[in-house]
């Protein structure tokens, strides 16, 4: 499963704030793959990696057996408005 986040001009995502959580009887989520970032330093969190303009997370699903259903995740980020709090 692949989530696809855009973020508006003028704002950011922290890449280490992006998570993927779910305990359904369907599927269940696994680590997700993100891709780097860019450097940024923050004045409360020191360096850390952002993601301006959209990014991509790759979120794999341990299925519980193979029939059809819907499964339930919950989806957390934070981001920032450049050069102003969050």
């Amino acid at each position: 499963m692949a989530v696809t986040w855009t973020v508006a001009p003028g704002y950011y995502l922290y890449r280490d704030s992006l998570k993927v959580s779910g305990d359904g009887p369907v599927a269940q989520p696994g680590p997700p793959t993100i891709p780097p970032g860019t450097p940024k330093w923050d004045e409360h969190f020191g360096d850390v990696e952002v993601f301006y303009g959209s990014v991509r997370m790759e979120v794999p699903l341990a299925r519980a057996n193979p029939k059809a259903g819907t499964a339930e995740l919950q989806l957390a980020f934070q981001g920032c408005k450049e050069n102003s709090i969050c």
